[in-house]
């Protein structure tokens, strides 16, 4: 369904135009003719991601490798790969305060409804999807969309030993990738058993398929037991509640999406465990070192502004000496008997 929409919106209205490519074969397009195409794509889906736009080229090369086992004898064009601009993928981070109050609206709807006994569907939902961001929170898990990538319960690790506090676990195969385990914070082993004993009331036990599922069916729209694989419609609706990502839709750069989490998350660990090199924070969150040194460098430097400048050397532990007119004499150590002698005799000549 992939490649037929491929050709059909991306590669067949460019290259059936009559006076440039109708009769043209495939053995005589040049560089010149999918550079040409490539601008044309540009100019009219100007924001497709670039991983979107390589299996576009992906379906190209498939007709190309098609004409050679139909009989062409040709060599193939290169068709270079569009290559992701980092910086640009970032999505907003939630703040301390933003989480709080996500954390408050979620609760309210669900809190004094669960005390009375009542479990209806404008109840049950706030719950699950609190706890889904706190998992996105003190995981730093991907979001998922699909059954493949969703969090089942065979996937969930709780390790207890002896005289040591409980780790969870969550394997994760994101990305085609090898299986790599993510470290859960503990606090989540409360999200964990509360949400076990939420799904019991429902005659759900845990040896339910997936983590978060459907507690209820609603028609043909949701089926009791099913994975639950996206909460947007929860989370586009408090978004209108706040105010938030009006000047940015979902998904587009610094707005607040589900990936919020997974990058407070992140620049949490590396502003304060600073025991956690990067090495293990990307094997833990699947993702590379280059890129959390592109992505999230620009939050370490927003957030640890203060920080980073109280430790500044320069700055802090020495003062400059200045001749009278105006020109740099030397540094002296803060608060040293150097410094106050200059002080005493010729306090306009010390800057501090």
């Amino acid at each position: 369904a992939q490649r037929k929409l491929h050709w059909n919106v991306y590669l067949k209205p460019f290259w059936s135009d009559k006076a440039r490519y109708k009769s043209k074969l495939v053995i005589d397009i040049t560089y010149d003719d999918i550079k040409a195409w490539q601008q044309w794509r540009q100019d009219l889906y100007p924001n497709q991601a670039p991983s979107t736009v390589n299996k576009q080229n992906t379906t190209l090369r498939h007709l190309f490798k098609l004409a050679i086992r139909q009989g062409e004898n040709f060599a193939p064009l290169k068709i270079i790969e569009a290559q992701p601009k980092l910086t640009e993928r970032r999505r907003g981070i939630i703040s301390d305060k933003q989480m709080e109050k996500v954390e408050a609206y979620l609760e309210k709807q669900y809190r004094v409804p669960f005390a009375e006994g009542q479990k209806l569907r404008r109840h049950i939902y706030p719950y699950l999807l609190k706890n889904y961001l706190d998992l996105l929170k003190f995981s730093g898990i991907r979001p998922w969309t699909t059954r493949q990538n969703a969090v089942r319960m065979k996937d969930v690790d709780v390790i207890e030993r002896a005289g040591k506090e409980i780790t969870i676990l969550i394997t994760r195969r994101e990305k085609a990738k090898a299986e790599s385990s993510a470290t859960v914070s503990r606090r989540f082993i409360k999200n964990y058993s509360s949400l076990n004993r939420f799904y019991e009331s429902f005659g759900i036990g845990k040896d339910r398929e997936f983590l978060f599922v459907h507690p209820i069916s609603v028609g043909s729209v949701l089926r009791k037991g099913e994975p639950i694989l996206s909460f947007k419609k929860q989370w586009q609706t408090m978004m209108r509640h706040f105010g938030w990502n009006e000047t940015a839709t979902e998904g587009q750069k610094d707005s607040l999406s589900f990936y919020s989490y997974r990058h407070a998350f992140i620049t949490n660990k590396l502003i304060n465990n600073k025991q956690i090199n990067i090495f293990e924070l990307a094997k833990s969150t699947r993702t590379s070192i280059k890129m959390i040194e592109t992505i999230y460098a620009h939050y370490l430097n927003e957030r640890r502004a203060d920080a980073f400048l109280s430790d500044d050397y320069d700055y802090v532990d020495t003062v400059t000496i200045f001749t009278p007119e105006g020109l740099e004499l030397k540094n002296v150590k803060t608060n040293s008997e150097e410094h106050w002698d200059w002080w005493k005799k010729s306090p306009e000549l010390v800057a501090f």
